[in-house]
């Protein structure tokens, strides 16, 4: 019969992707410090980091959501799209409502902000080991408050117009929001309209400050 205890399983293939070399350094010290997983390539953007999961199909990516050239929330989509079996376990500093929807939808395995401790990172990883998910308080709360609210929009807005409203609060007009999405502008517009519809306000300016509300930030 054969072994398949923890310590005879091979390690977790994982790759790092971050554009600031020092947290980038500092996560890959944490990783290779924990046996259970071996790094099999770093990245500091986002065409760079997809060009090595295309590569190495890695069990798990550590993905910073602000890297340049794709972002990390567009990345996600893709690893989702052409790497289902890869894992995501993401790292940053936004906490607002609209980026953790878009990351639940995402099927995203984890969430640690820049702001905890090392000790998050490397729980989180055990999690992870284990094929359990990872989400700290903030999170957790985040989401309570979502559930418990009729009127939230992660209730009301499809996962496109999530997307969308996103990238009309970092100030992508609606040709560059097309072009990033594959869309053509008249979709975008029509998108817009039905957001500004279901969440009540009349002109851009309304939805800039119905994003603001949820602490939106341009990714």
């Amino acid at each position: 019969m054969r072994d398949e205890s923890p310590a005879r399983r091979a390690p977790l293939r994982l790759v790092v992707i971050e554009d600031q070399a020092l947290f980038r350094q500092l996560t890959v010290e944490v990783v290779r410090s924990d046996p259970r997983f071996t790094v099999v390539g770093e990245a500091a953007d986002g065409r760079e980091g997809w060009e090595l999961c295309l590569r190495t199909r890695p069990d798990l990516v550590i993905l910073d959501l602000n890297i340049p050239e794709p972002d990390g929330l567009a990345l996600c989509g893709r690893l989702r799209e052409e790497l289902p079996a890869t894992r995501v376990l993401a790292v940053t500093s936004y906490t607002d409502a609209l980026t953790l929807t878009r990351l639940q939808d995402l099927g995203v395995a984890g969430y640690v902000e820049k702001d905890q401790p090392l000790e998050t990172l490397r729980q989180a990883l055990e999690a992870l080991a284990g094929g359990g998910t990872f989400h700290t308080r903030i999170v957790a709360e985040t989401r309570r408050r979502q559930q418990g609210d009729p009127h939230s929009f992660a209730k009301v807005l499809s996962s496109r117009e999530q997307e969308i409203l996103a990238l009309v609060a970092g100030g992508l007009r609606s040709r560059e929001i097309a072009d990033r999405l594959g869309l053509s502008v008249r979709t975008v517009e029509g998108h817009r309209a039905a957001i500004m519809q279901k969440l009540g306000v009349k002109n851009l300016a309304g939805l800039l400050r119905f994003a603001q509300t949820l602490g939106v930030k341009p990714h």
